[in-house]
C-alpha cells in the first residue's frame, strides 16, 4: 500500500478510530509499539539486502472469463484487470488491516479504498487512481480506467486521478 490520503468511513463500513487515536475523514492513526516500530524498520532495511522470492498462485478463472464474454456478447466491455480491481477493492473491504501504510512510529489504516492501477505509458509506468473502488461496480471500474487511461494520453489528467492510493494492483501481462 502507498501512503496516500483515502477519505470517509461511514461510506466503507470501516471500523470507527480506535479510542484515543488521532484520526482524519481520511485515516485511522493506529500508534506503533518500540518493538513492532524496530520490526519494521529491520525487515524494510533487510527488503534492499535480502534475496527476495515470490509466491504465486493458480486461480480458476473459467466462470469469470466466461462471464466476461456475456459482457462482451452484450456490447458492454470489461476486462480481466477490472475484474482484478474489483476484487483487490473487496477484499480491503473485508480486510481493512491491509489497507495501511507504514509511517515510522505508526500505521495508517484508510478509510476508503482507493486502488492504484499501473498503465505502461510512452514515457513509462504511471499510476492513475480508481477513487472508491469498493463502490463501483465492474463495469463502473472499467468506464473509469478507460477514462483515465485517455485523459493520460491526452494529457488532460484532472486532480486527484494520479493522488490517493491507498493500494495499487500492477497487471504484468
Amino acid at each position: 500500500p502507498a501512503p496516500a490520503a483515502a477519505s470517509s468511513t461511514a461510506a466503507t463500513g470501516s471500523p470507527a478510530p480506535a479510542a484515543g487515536s488521532p484520526a482524519s475523514a481520511d485515516y485511522v492513526t493506529i500508534p506503533l509499539s518500540r518493538t513492532r516500530q524496530e520490526i519494521a524498520r529491520v525487515t524494510r532495511e533487510s527488503f534492499g539486502n535480502a534475496p527476495h522470492f515470490y509466491v504465486t498462485r493458480r486461480v480458476e478463472m473459467t466462470a469469470v472469463m466466461a462471464r466476461i464474454e456475456e459482457y462482451r456478447r452484450s456490447g458492454r466491455k470489461i476486462t480481466v484487470n477490472d475484474v482484478l480491481v474489483k476484487a483487490a477493492a473487496m477484499a480491503l473491504r473485508k480486510h481493512p488491516e491491509v489497507n495501511v501504510s507504514f509511517h515510522g512510529d505508526h500505521l495508517r489504516r484508510y478509510n476508503r479504498i482507493n486502488i492504484g492501477v499501473a498503465m505502461a505509458m510512452d514515457d513509462g509506468v504511471r499510476i492513475p487512481v480508481v477513487h472508491q473502488a469498493d463502490q463501483l461496480s465492474v463495469e463502473q471500474i472499467h468506464e473509469e480506467i478507460q477514462g483515465l487511461r485517455q485523459r493520460m494520453q491526452s494529457g488532460r489528467m484532472r486532480a486527484g486521478d494520479m493522488t490517493g492510493a491507498t493500494f495499487t494492483v500492477s497487471n504484468l501481462g
